[in-house]
C-alpha cells in the first residue's frame, strides 16, 4: 500500500519589532505607563504564547512590525505574565534584538523557543540583568538558529546575578559569524547558589573581541 499526498503546509510569517521597542512595549504594559527599554521591570516573571485572544478589558500592544501581514498582540495579565497571540505560524525575531529583554529583573521563565532567531544579527545587551533578582530563572534557547548572529556584546551580562539559581542553555548555537563577544557571560549568577550554563559546543572562530567574556561568572556560586 502506497500513500502519497500533495498537501502543502503554508507558512504564515511575521517579524517582531526591534529589540529596544519590544522591551519598551512590554514594560509599558506591565507598569501601565510609558516605559523605555532601559527602565527596570519588577513585575514580569513569565512570557508565553497563548492560542486565545486577550480579554477585551485588557490593554494590548502590537509587538510585530508595522507592515507585518500577521500581527502579534501582547498583554499583561495584571499579575506576573505577558501573554502573546498571533495567527502567524512562524514568528521571527528582528535583525536588531539589542536591549530586547534588558532589565527584566524578576524574569523566571520567558518561553522563547517559539520564536525564530534565524534573522537575528545584533543581540547586544539582549538579556542584560535578566532575572537578576528572581528566586530562580531559566533561559532555554536550544531551538534558536543563530547562524546569522554577529554581535553578542554584553548579551547575558549579569543575568541571574542575585538569583537563587540560573540555568542558560545555548548548547546548540552556531556562533561562527559572531565577531564581538565582549562581556557576553560576565557576572552570570555571581551571587547565586546554583549556576548552570550549557555552552559547550560554541565555536567563536570569527570573534576578534572576547574580552571579559566569562569574567566573574558564578564567582560566589556553591554549585556549577
Amino acid at each position: 500500500l502506497k500513500i502519497t499526498s500533495n498537501i502543502e503546509v503554508s507558512v504564515k510569517p511575521t517579524t517582531l519589532v526591534k529589540g529596544e521597542q519590544f522591551g519598551s512595549l512590554l514594560k509599558t504594559l506591565s507598569n501601565n505607563q510609558d516605559y523605555s527599554a532601559y527602565n527596570k521591570d519588577e513585575k514580569i516573571k513569565y512570557f508565553k504564547r497563548t492560542e486565545e485572544k486577550s480579554d477585551e478589558s485588557l490593554t494590548t500592544k502590537v509587538i510585530s512590525e508595522e507592515d507585518a501581514q500577521y500581527e502579534v498582540i501582547a498583554w499583561f495579565d495584571g499579575v506576573d505574565t505577558i501573554y502573546w497571540y498571533s495567527e502567524a505560524t512562524r514568528v521571527y525575531l528582528n535583525e536588531d534584538c539589542n536591549y530586547m529583554f534588558y532589565n527584566f529583573y524578576v524574569a523566571e521563565n520567558f518561553e522563547l523557543n517559539e520564536l525564530d532567531a534565524s534573522k537575528m544579527k545584533k543581540a547586544e545587551y539582549m538579556f542584560y540583568y535578566y532575572g537578576n533578582t528572581s528566586s530562580g530563572t531559566v533561559l532555554d534557547l536550544t531551538n534558536w538558529n543563530v547562524e546569522n548572529l554577529e554581535s553578542t556584546y554584553y548579551m547575558f551580562y549579569s543575568a541571574g546575578e542575585n538569583s537563587e539559581s540560573i540555568s542558560i542553555d545555548v548548547s546548540n548555537w552556531n556562533v561562527e559569524k559572531v565577531t564581538n563577544a565582549n562581556y557576553m557571560f560576565q557576572l552570570i549568577g555571581r551571587y547565586g547558589k546554583k549556576v548552570e550554563l550549557k555552552a559547550d559546543n560554541l565555536n567563536f572562530k570569527s570573534a576578534t573581541k572576547t574580552e571579559y567574556m566569562f569574567n566573574s561568572f558564578g564567582t560566589e556560586a556553591t554549585e556549577e
